[in-house]
């Protein structure tokens, strides 16, 4: 038995990987990768599983490889085999393999990887909400949250999301985006993150030099926004792309 872990900034999937059977998904509500160890014993003792054959996990927050190493040393003792890596690289790998292509990630965060056909990798965005996350939930919502006019239609849920947190916050994104149907300035603001987002694959897709039509897959739960995505692939036309659809 194996799992395949997604640590985001909101959400923490888990896919549980049995021989002859479907993978069975579990999702709990985030925890910083610290935690995580634990929270996959409470976890591990409600399924009853035995040691595992393997972990592999893809988590926000863990760019640096002492963060890796650390959680990977606490997961030692529940699986034989482990596998740290950040949420893009998994997002990658799930959306490619060893292909060439580029994927962009729109969450709580934001961020892009791509890797070329000689195997060169690069990144764009990422860095959290301070140094950049343009285009992201959280940045939706801080922006939102900016403007009198959106303020006031999401009031009740602002005051109390703003309290608790960058992951409370973030969700109000998608009340932004279910607004845009109706409201110019938050059509305005889907619009403007797309731009942001889409910015990103642009920039890898030179540094990478990748040859046209460049795939792009999308993940991250912003992207199940229809209009999003359309906005998003239309920020796009700079550069030639083939879309390879969201995870």
């Amino acid at each position: 038995m194996r799992l395949v872990i997604d640590l985001g900034g909101t959400w923490l999937r888990i896919a549980v990987h049995s021989p002859g059977s479907r993978p069975r998904r579990m999702r709990l509500p985030a925890v910083p990768w610290n935690e995580l160890p634990a929270a996959l014993r409470q976890v591990k003792h409600v399924g009853k599983w035995g040691k595992l054959d393997s972990i592999t996990v893809g988590g926000t927050g863990l760019g640096k490889a002492s963060a890796r190493r650390q959680l990977a040393a606490g997961l030692h003792s529940l699986a034989r085999t482990t596998r740290v890596i950040p949420d893009f690289e998994l997002a990658f790998e799930q959306a490619f393999g060893e292909k060439p292509g580029i994927v962009v990630v729109a969450g709580t965060g934001s961020v892009a990887f791509g890797r070329n056909a000689e195997g060169r990798s690069a990144r764009a965005g990422g860095f959290g909400p301070i140094l950049g996350d343009e285009g992201s939930g959280f940045w939706i919502a801080s922006q939102a949250l900016e403007s009198p006019k959106l303020k006031a239609l999401l009031a009740k849920a602002a005051a109390a999301r703003a309290r608790r947190g960058r992951r409370q916050t973030a969700g109000l994104a998608r009340r932004v985006l279910a607004l845009a149907a109706k409201n110019p300035e938050a059509r305005a603001l889907r619009r403007r993150a797309a731009e942001e987002l889409a910015a990103l694959a642009r920039a890898l897709a030179s540094r990478l030099r990748l040859s046209a039509p460049v795939p792009i897959a999308l993940h991250g739960g912003l992207f199940r926004d229809a209009g999003l995505r359309r906005d998003f692939l239309s920020a796009l036309k700079k550069i030639k792309y083939r879309a390879c659809g969201s995870l």
